[in-house]
C-alpha cells in the first residue's frame, strides 16, 4: 500500500502514523511501517510515498477473506486526526496435504517389492530429496508420477527391494516438496509400515478339489497368485507328479503375482484318478531373489 500526503502541507506537523488492520477477517492480514524514525517518514512522505507492507496469511483455504486498512495521522494543531482507509481482500489456496499414502501409516504384511507414494491434494514437485528419506537415509531415488504422487525407492533402479518381516518408517521433511504456487510443505510428514515375513499364496482350482474333464483330455491348468511379485529363475520349467503319471509346465502368468501350471497327462488314455505334483521352493523367487520358504504341494 502507498501512503501519500499530497495536497497534504500541513503534514509538515506529522507527530505520528499508526496503522490498524479492522473488520470480519482482520487476524487473516498484518501491516507495518518499515523501521524509522518519524522525521525520516515525514520525509519520505512529502517527497513522493512512503510503502506501507500488509501481509495475506490465510489461515482457512478455499474462502475468501476481507478486512480494512486504517491508517491515522495525528498532526499538530488539527484535534481529529487524519484518517485513510485502504480495502484488503484475498481468498486462501490450500496448504499442500497428502490424500493417500501408500502402505497406510502402520501397516503389516506389505510386499517386498510394493510401491511406496504420497498421493498430495495438488501438483507437486521435489525440491529437496535429501529431505525424503527411508528409516533415516536419503531415499535412493524419488520422483513425481502423474503430477500428484510423489513416489519412492530404496533403490536407484525405479523399484522397491525391502526386506522380509522389516519396519520401515518413511520421512518428508517439511519444506522437501512445494505444491501448485510453489507454496512448500509446511509440517514434516512420516508413516510406517512392516514387510511380509513370507509370501503366501492362492490356488485356482483350489487344492484338493475334483477336476472335471472332458472324455479322452487329461489337461487342465491351475493358477497360483501371489501375496507379491514374484519370478521364475528358468521360465517355464517342468515338474512331474510323485506316480509320473501326470507332468506340467510352469510359467509366468498375465500379472507379476501369478504363476500358471499346466497339467498333462502322461498317457491321455490312463485316466488317472488323481495326481500331487509338488513345485520346489527355490523354483519360485521374491524379487529380491529369496525362494519359497516351502515347496508348493498341489493336489487334485
Amino acid at each position: 500500500v502507498l501512503v501519500s500526503v499530497s495536497g497534504l502541507p500541513a503534514l509538515s506537523t506529522l507527530t505520528g502514523l499508526n496503522l490498524q488492520i479492522t473488520g470480519t477477517n482482520a487476524n487473516q492480514f498484518s501491516a507495518e511501517l518499515p523501521n524509522l524514525s518519524l522525521a525520516e517518514l515525514l520525509s519520505n512522505l512529502l517527497s513522493g510515498n512512503q510503502t506501507v507492507n500488509v501481509k495475506y496469511t490465510p489461515t482457512v483455504a478455499n474462502q475468501n477473506h476481507t478486512a480494512q486498512l486504517k491508517i491515522t495521522a495525528t498532526v499538530l494543531g488539527i484535534s481529529t486526526p487524519l484518517t485513510a482507509t485502504v480495502q484488503l481482500s484475498g481468498r486462501g489456496f490450500p496448504k499442500l496435504l497428502p490424500d493417500n499414502i501408500f502402505p497406510a501409516n502402520n501397516s503389516t504384511g506389505v510386499a517386498i517389492s510394493s510401491d511406496i507414494y504420497v498421493e498430495y491434494n495438488q501438483l507437486v514437485n521435489i525440491v529437496d530429496p535429501q529431505g525424503i528419506t527411508i528409516n533415516g537415509q536419503p531415499a535412493a531415488r524419488v520422483e513425481i508420477f502423474d503430477r500428484y504422487f510423489l513416489k519412492i525407492y530404496n533403490t536407484a533402479s525405479g523399484s522397491n527391494l525391502l526386506e522380509r518381516n522389516t519396519q520401515y518408517t518413511i520421512n518428508i521433511a517439511a519444506g522437501a516438496v512445494t505444491g501448485t504456487r510453489n507454496n512448500p510443505s509446511e509440517e514434516d510428514l512420516s508413516f510406517t509400515f512392516k514387510t511380509a515375513a513370507n509370501i503366501t499364496y492362492t490356488v485356482n482350482p483350489p487344492i484338493g478339489s475334483t477336476i472335471n474333464l472332458p472324455v479322452d483330455s487329461e489337461a487342465w491348468t491351475v493358477t497360483i497368485t501371489f501375496s507379491e511379485n514374484v519370478q521364475l529363475p528358468e521360465n517355464p520349467f517342468e515338474v512331474v507328479d510323485e506316480g509320473n503319471n501326470y507332468y506340467a509346465y510352469v510359467s509366468k502368468g498375465s500379472t507379476p503375482n501369478t504363476v500358471v501350471v499346466n497339467f498333462l497327462a502322461v498317457n491321455v488314455y490312463s485316466n488317472y484318478p488323481s495326481t500331487t505334483m509338488i513345485i520346489p521352493a527355490e523354483k519360485i523367487l521374491d524379487m529380491a531373489g529369496n525362494p519359497l520358504s516351502a515347496p508348493i504341494i498341489l493336489s487334485y
